[in-house]
């Protein structure tokens, strides 16, 4: 089963919000951080269950992403892939990046 989130359908002056919410809620821990002068933020996201591994795919303009949990806080084992289309971003986990 496959999930979509579109921000898109949320009041641009809320977007950055809900999506760290939804993240938080439905992923992980994460801290995103948004380039200053990016305007409504554009993000996308299929969350699709797959029994023992979901798989998140997300298109964003996000320019850093930081996994923020504590070993002692790790429920289930977590693999974080970043694709770079165009300019800079940073996907980091603990102290690696």
């Amino acid at each position: 089963m496959t999930v979509i989130f579109d921000a898109r359908r949320i009041p641009a002056a809320d977007r950055e919000e809900v999506v760290r919410a939804t993240v938080w809620r439905t992923l992980a821990p994460l801290e995103i951080d948004y380039p200053d002068d990016h305007g409504p933020v554009p993000t996308n996201l299929a969350i699709t269950d797959l029994g023992e591994l979901t798989v998140w795919s997300v298109t964003t303009s996000t320019v850093k992403v930081q996994y923020k949990a504590l070993p002692r806080n790790d429920f289930k084992p977590s693999l974080f892939l970043g694709l770079q289309r165009t300019e800079s971003c940073v996907v980091a986990q603990r102290d690696r990046e």
